[in-house]
């Protein structure tokens, strides 16, 4: 799992590391992975990814992590991941 990511560069090298010997899943926990997720989801190799409302919330200065269920963000990065 790689956690605190915040380009698809970073993405990439994770992927490269992991060499296919086990699942690659990621953890979205930062603005910056929210603003590049088309770009990372261009990478090869990616099994799984996981949304960090804590952090997440955090990061974007929001008051309360079920903000980014109410102000639609999980639902559009949901949108791009599944398609």
């Amino acid at each position: 799992m790689l956690p605190y990511f915040s380009t698809a560069d970073e993405v990439k090298a994770f992927v490269d590391a992991v060499g296919g010997r086990a699942k690659v899943c990621l953890l979205l926990e930062t603005p910056g992975a929210v603003e590049s997720i088309e770009s990372i989801l261009r990478v090869s190799g990616i099994d799984h990814i996981h949304i960090g409302l804590n952090d997440l919330h955090m990061g974007l200065g929001m008051h309360f992590m079920f903000e980014l269920l109410a102000d639609g963000t999980v639902e559009r990065l949901a949108r791009c991941i599944s398609d």
